[in-house]
């Protein structure tokens, strides 16, 4: 697609090698040095509306082939064989690379009407596809500029509002618990004594999360760690009517721990219940009991997951690829966050774009599609299932 084109590297950029970075950059990138592929940094102009990436040496050298106006090397062609139009068109959505078109040289959201047609973002699938779609449009609409606080708003899609009668009658995590039937002396209790030991989580989320590893399941898994999560997701009501049922299944299937919301502003979240599994087998047969005790319990729905039952109360997710750029600072990203890190980013980047008549939620769901998820329902490719095989 791309081997007859002319390209440039984007001017509004500056390739700045590990070395010659400011101590600031070196210590936030300094983890990756232990990768011999990491070369350093494109740093942005200022006003730009691009963010610094780090990048590995092979996309240094296409940068420095392409300061004159060109076609793709064949040698990085040939390297990168089947991914050749992939990683073009990730370079040249990110802003990396330029297009030479009849309007001049183009990038990001500008480029991507050559791809192919364009599609009504309006998504007629199931619900939890529906909920997305209309996550991203909240999230086009707002006046935000960074990418944290934006990322934000699309992650907590769909939670329910924290009434200041709720706030009162659940002042603090004793409350919750009572209401859910899982302090010591609740009904419930004696299932997660039974089965499930209790892991102290990490200190940000102390307060927020009650952790449960089972007494079983993860002693017969060594090496390996739990990879995939089932999201339980109803009304804070039928949470209380089937916390303990969900629980009991839980303990007699292949599941690795489980979480749930100990806070009251945690169990409005579409997200209050999560269960962990080493294998997708395994949580698959796990969701068809489950799918089988609660038909009749309506489902709050979960944005960014994909459907299991049709109501939204089942869905699944799975730990992001492995980034070997992650920098220091950054928190390691859960599959949703992943994703609506990576939706606000292309949101905020195509806002900066004024030549197209591209919407940024348009422009997110292309670029997100070519990191592996079938935007569609939400499914990971085949290629990120079996990158953890």
């Amino acid at each position: 697609m791309f081997k007859t084109k002319i390209f440039r590297a984007n001017p509004k950029y500056k390739l700045v090698p590990y070395e010659n970075l400011t101590p600031t950059h070196q210590n936030n990138l300094s983890q990756l040095r232990a990768d011999p592929d990491f070369f350093g940094v494109l740093l942005p102009n200022e006003n730009s509306g691009l963010t610094i990436k780090a990048i590995c040496h092979q996309t240094a050298q296409l940068y420095k082939n392409l300061q004159y106006p060109g076609k793709i090397p064949k040698e990085i062609i040939s390297s990168l064989g089947e991914e050749t139009n992939t990683t073009i068109k990730k370079l040249l959505l990110d802003g990396i690379l330029e297009l030479q078109t009849e309007k001049g040289f183009v990038s990001g959201a500008e480029v991507c009407s050559i791809f192919e047609p364009e599609k009504d973002l309006t998504n007629n699938g199931n619900k939890l596809s529906q909920l997305s779609i209309k996550a991203i449009e909240y999230a086009e609409k707002l006046n935000i500029t960074d990418v944290t606080k934006l990322s934000a708003r699309l992650y907590f899609y769909n939670r329910f509002p924290l009434s200041t009668k709720r706030n009162q009658a659940f002042s603090n995590q004793k409350d919750t618990l009572k209401y859910l039937n899982l302090h010591p002396q609740g009904k419930y209790y004696h299932l997660l004594e039974k089965y499930w030991e209790p892991v102290k989580p990490p200190n940000k989320y102390g307060d927020y999360w009650s952790i449960w590893q089972s007494t079983y399941n993860h002693k017969s898994i060594q090496k390996k760690q739990w990879r995939y999560k089932l999201y339980i997701s109803t009304n804070i009501e039928s949470q209380k009517e089937i916390l303990g049922e969900v629980i009991g299944i839980l303990s007699e299937t292949e599941t690795h721990s489980l979480k749930f919301a100990k806070q009251m502003s945690g169990l409005l979240r579409a997200d209050n219940f999560i269960a962990y599994f080493n294998t997708l087998e395994s949580l698959q047969n796990t969701a068809k009991k489950l799918a089988s005790a609660f038909a009749n319990i309506p489902g709050q729905g979960v944005p960014f997951t994909a459907e299991i039952t049709s109501g939204g109360l089942l869905s699944w997710g799975m730990d992001p690829p492995r980034d070997k750029y992650h920098p220091n600072w950054q928190e390691k990203e859960s599959w949703r966050l992943w994703i609506t890190n990576r939706l606000a980013s292309a949101i905020i980047a195509a806002k900066s774009h004024k030549n197209t008549d591209l919407k940024p939620g348009k422009f997110a769901l292309k670029r997100l599609s070519l990191e592996g998820i079938d935007t569609t329902n939400w499914i990971p490719s085949i290629s990120l299932l079996n990158s953890y095989e």
